[in-house]
């Protein structure tokens, strides 16, 4: 499902990109290329072991026939709140952001995308990424919370326009939050 696609795509890439940030950026638009070399020079993430729970907090499909949408609603938050645990490695930590942010910039079903906004200010981070796509595809999304070495807390909203789309959009809003909670292996 290339709904599902784009969602797993999101989780993974905010808090890679919510742990690393540690700059401000002008506005106006800036290939993610551009940002991808700013956060090479980002405070890096502490290794170790992070637990990551995801909440779906919103999900809207305006146009899609009912059982349709509850079917979708259940799709997209059938594991939220259920946390997840993951291992940050030395190397992967040493690596910083810069891939993982370079990797957002390739988004996917031909999608290409850049910022508008990349501001940090102390430990709260503000973001929006726009992509666009084949057929007048295009999705926002932006990104707003509280970042550390070895935590974030992040709200994300992303909203999806496609003509092939019932209601030609899609809007969804998740809380995300990561936290260390020990060594990897331990």
């Amino acid at each position: 499902m290339r709904y599902a696609n784009r969602l797993s795509f999101a989780l993974l890439a905010v808090p890679a990109l919510a742990l690393g940030a540690c700059s401000k950026e002008p506005s106006g638009q800036k290939p993610t290329t551009q940002v991808a070399v700013s956060a090479g020079g980002m405070l890096k993430p502490e290794p170790g072991l992070y637990t990551n729970t995801v909440t779906v907090t919103k999900f809207e499909m305006p146009g899609m026939p009912p059982s349709m949408a509850q079917q979708m609603k259940q799709t997209f938050t059938s594991q939220s709140g259920t946390d997840r645990t993951s291992c940050l490695t030395k190397e992967d930590a040493a690596k910083g952001y810069e891939d993982m942010v370079q990797k957002m910039g390739q988004g996917r079903d031909g999608m290409k995308c850049t910022f508008s906004r990349y501001n940090v200010s102390g430990n709260n981070l503000d973001a929006e990424l726009n992509c666009a796509g084949p057929e007048g595809t295009s999705a926002t999304m932006q990104m707003h919370g509280t970042v550390e070495s070895g935590k974030s807390n992040i709200t994300m909203e992303m909203t999806t326009r496609a003509k092939h789309m019932p209601g030609g959009q899609m809007t969804m809003a998740m809380q995300v939050e990561s936290v260390r909670t020990g060594e990897c292996g331990a």
